[in-house]
């Protein structure tokens, strides 16, 4: 028995029906139904490894497709978290465009308009200059000017000169008028003309000082045109124009904690400014012209021009006179800003 329960399971029960068969067919059926209890146990334990085989193999069958299920929903969870992943990059790319586009388009819209507003400014300050040319030299002024070289042609040879000085101041006002910088040469020589001019109306009584720092280099230094005509002809019309007595006018150039300070200063009646306006604010155009020219040479400098107005320290109650001066800083450009 021992070596039966050694052999292969299949082969002891073959050998254990067939001695079941034998002992039927020999008559001994004790032996016969003893046999047969052992094939049925024997097939009983065969049915049941089998049974116990089939199950083990179904319930791995069922891990290993709940194994590849779970697998595969994985796959899909990542496959469809990187299409989501995807959709949003493809959104935020084109959230990204859109905003770039609005973007550039502000930009070059903004650009356009400051050029346009450049443009126009340029074109209004063209226009005020023109308007000033035919404004400043008025032909009452040339009247009466050519009036007195007319009675005393003969008389004096003052005339010649200033006959000299009515076409000069004419033909610098055309030069120069049309320049946005000029140097401080070209604008004194102007201004020393136009009061020259002015001299031969007031007589003595006008009295006049021009003094410039002598380490400023008047041929080089430069500062827009009309700064110093403008305030003069302002104090000599408006100022001192209808003062008796004595008339002074003083203009000061000169150098101080590294800027170039301008000063027109008269003793005549004084100036009159809108509470809470800007020094500037006339309804003159000459100063509208200036005022509105600063302003766009500032735009174009980290270190504006300034402008500051006030009663001079020279005048009195009855005629307080008036101090106009500008602070122009070093290396200042004259280059008008572009439209960016």
């Amino acid at each position: 028995m021992t070596d039966n329960l050694q052999a292969e399971p299949t082969l002891v029960d073959i050998r254990k029906k067939f001695l079941q068969h034998y002992y039927e067919e020999t008559g001994d059926y004790r032996k016969a139904y003893q046999y047969l209890k052992e094939n049925m146990r024997m097939d009983d334990s065969i049915r049941n490894d089998r049974i116990r085989m089939r199950v083990a193999e179904t319930d791995l069958r069922y891990k290993q497709d709940t194994t590849l299920m779970k697998q595969r929903l994985f796959i899909q969870k990542q496959q469809s978290d990187m299409r989501s992943l995807e959709l949003s990059v493809y959104i935020w790319i084109l959230v990204c465009v859109i905003l770039l586009t609005i973007a550039a388009f502000i930009y070059f819209y903004q650009k356009k308009q400051r050029a346009f507003l450049l443009a126009e400014t340029r074109n209004k300050i063209i226009s005020l200059r023109m308007e000033n040319i035919r404004n400043r030299v008025s032909p009452h002024f040339i009247f009466n000017t050519l009036n007195r070289v007319i009675n005393h042609y003969s008389q004096s040879d003052s005339s010649y000169k200033e006959l000299y000085n009515l076409i000069k101041i004419m033909r610098l006002n055309l030069r120069l008028t049309e320049k946005l910088c000029i140097t401080l040469a070209e604008e004194i020589d102007f201004v020393r003309t136009y009061l020259d001019l002015e001299q031969e109306r007031f007589g003595s009584s006008l009295q006049t000082e021009i003094r410039i720092d002598p380490q400023i280099n008047a041929d080089q230094f430069e500062l827009p045109s009309m700064m110093i005509q403008i305030p003069v002809e302002n104090a000599i019309k408006h100022g001192l124009r209808d003062k008796e007595g004595e008339k002074r006018l003083s203009i000061t150039v000169f150098r101080q904690d590294g800027n170039i300070i301008i000063s027109i200063e008269d003793n005549g009646t004084g100036f009159r400014l809108q509470t809470g306006c800007p020094a500037m604010q006339s309804t003159g155009t000459g100063l509208k012209v200036l005022n509105q020219t600063i302003e766009l040479l500032n735009a174009g400098n980290s270190v504006p021009i300034t402008i500051l107005i006030k009663k001079s320290s020279q005048g009195t109650d009855e005629n307080p006179g008036c101090l106009v001066q500008f602070t122009l800083p070093e290396g200042y450009s004259y280059t008008l800003p572009e439209g960016k």
